[in-house]
Formats: structure tokens, C-alpha cells, sequence
């Protein structure tokens, strides 16, 4: 049986890639074991920020009482109900606890959506694996607005379904996502087949690139 570390160092590989998988858990009781390892948010940063430090390898946890620069990641992911606006994406009812952000191999539970964070060529990668999975085409979304924790993290929770987005100007100015990088977001149910599907992805390609030097020859 291939470990869930072999897993994700296969991935990382094939996309190649600096960044981890990051796991998302959302917690609605107090109860759940948290490991002490995870280190509580204590900057006034936003959650899309948090979600790309952990894909270099950092642990957080953020709880209500938090204070997040930006807002929406309260009502997206179910701590608050909203008074006002309108939230396409958002856990319900609101009564998490805690979100526990990490890369996929440093969590000893499940965990609830799996963040990769991008570039074109590997979101195509991605979505030829998914579109193999699924048998139809993926969701792309662009609201411009509360995309990580939003379009990419809910959305891939609520409604079970993996989701491409574009990302929105939080990620861009304030949380140091780059020109070139966008964010795909998938339930962790389907992340066994994301790796199954890009060996085979891996696999074609290898064969491509043999009859294109045959053919040079």
C-alpha cells in the first residue's frame, strides 16, 4: 500500500512544483484532538495568506476569536453568520470551531479540502486528471472576491465538487500569491484518484516524449 507522504512527493514531482498540498480541517466541536503542533495565527494576515505559507511547509490553526485581516474567511467557513451581503460559497450552519491549515502529509486526521497552488501547465495537469476522474469538465470560477477561502476551500467542501479560480485582489496585493499563480481546490475524497490518474497522466507523457525523439532521429 503506497503511503499518503509517497503520495504527495509523487505529485509534487509530476507537477514540479515547490509547494505542498495544503489540508484544510474545519472543526465544529471542541472535542477533536488538535496536535499542539500547529501554531496559532498571531498576525494580522489574512487566511489566504496562511494557506500559501502552509504550502511551504507551515502549521496553523485559526479560532474564532482570531483577528484576521480580512473578514470573509469568518462567514465562508462557518465561524460567524453573515448580517449582510452575499456568500455563494459558506459552510453551514456556522458553528466551527477551529480551522486547522497545514501541507496534507503533516496532518494526523482527515481532512475536509486539499488546496494546490498553481501555475497554468500544472492546472491543466490537474484538470486532465480530474476531467478523467469525473468524466466531465471542471468548475472554474472568477468572482474576483473571496476566492481561496470562498470559491476554493467552501465551495470544494459545501458542494463537493473540485473548483479552479483565478484567485481575487486580497491573494494578489496582500497575501504575496504571484502573477502566474492561481489555486485549485478539491474535496479530500478525491485526492487518491488525482494521484492515480497523474501517474497515468505521467506515463503518457514519457511515451510522448519517446516517439518525438524517435521521430527527431
Amino acid at each position: 500500500m503506497i503511503s499518503l507522504e509517497t503520495k504527495i512527493n509523487e505529485i509534487i514531482k509530476i507537477l514540479d512544483t515547490k509547494f505542498s498540498p495544503v489540508g484544510v480541517k474545519i472543526i465544529q466541536n471542541n472535542d477533536q484532538h488538535i496536535d499542539n503542533s500547529f501554531q496559532e495565527v498571531n498576525e494580522n494576515k489574512r487566511f489566504c495568506y496562511y494557506v500559501r505559507q502552509a504550502a511551504l511547509g507551515k502549521k496553523f490553526i485559526i479560532k474564532n476569536d482570531n483577528k484576521l485581516e480580512c473578514k470573509t474567511p469568518y462567514y465562508c467557513l462557518g465561524f460567524k453568520e453573515p448580517k449582510y451581503g452575499n456568500f455563494d460559497y459558506r459552510i453551514r450552519p456556522a458553528i466551527t470551531k477551529t480551522v486547522l491549515i497545514a501541507p496534507l502529509n503533516k496532518f494526523k486526521m482527515n481532512v475536509d479540502s486539499v488546496v494546490f497552488i498553481i501555475n497554468a501547465k500544472q492546472s491543466m495537469l490537474l484538470v486532465d486528471a480530474l476531467r478523467r476522474i469525473q468524466k466531465k469538465k471542471i468548475q472554474a470560477t472568477f468572482g474576483v472576491s473571496m476566492s481561496i477561502c470562498g470559491e476554493i476551500v467552501a465551495n470544494s467542501i459545501v458542494n463537493k465538487t473540485p473548483s479552479l479560480s483565478l484567485l481575487c485582489y486580497g491573494a494578489r496585493i496582500y497575501s504575496d500569491y504571484k502573477n502566474n499563480e492561481l489555486a485549485l481546490g478539491i474535496p479530500f475524497v478525491l485526492f487518491d484518484s488525482i494521484y492515480e490518474n497523474l501517474k497515468k497522466i505521467e506515463k503518457l507523457q514519457e511515451l510522448e516524449e519517446e516517439l518525438k525523439n524517435l521521430e527527431v532521429k
